[in-house]
């Protein structure tokens, strides 16, 4: 439950959240928009590619851009240094 849960922690799952949030705003829009659809949207590769106007092996590189962009920046970066660099 919530309510039992240490400030602590909730106050580091709030920051880590706002953290990821704008690691992925600061995406570049081909990668991001690629992201937030297959994994945030749940869309198949296929129906990613149809709304991205790109094809499917495309978007399976923008997406695994995407992952390895955010890996790198939410390992490397404090959260205030979170800036497009893709």
């Amino acid at each position: 439950m919530l309510a039992d849960a240490d400030p602590a922690v909730l106050l580091d799952a709030q920051r880590d959240l706002a953290r990821l949030r704008a690691a992925i705003a600061a995406l570049p829009p081909h990668y991001r928009d690629v992201l937030v659809l297959v994994e945030l949207a749940e869309r198949s590769y296929a129906e990613a590619a149809v709304i991205a106007a790109a094809s499917s092996n495309t978007v399976r590189s923008r997406l695994s851009r995407a992952r390895g962009l955010l890996a790198r920046w939410l390992a490397d970066a404090p959260a205030a240094s979170i800036t497009a660099k893709g």
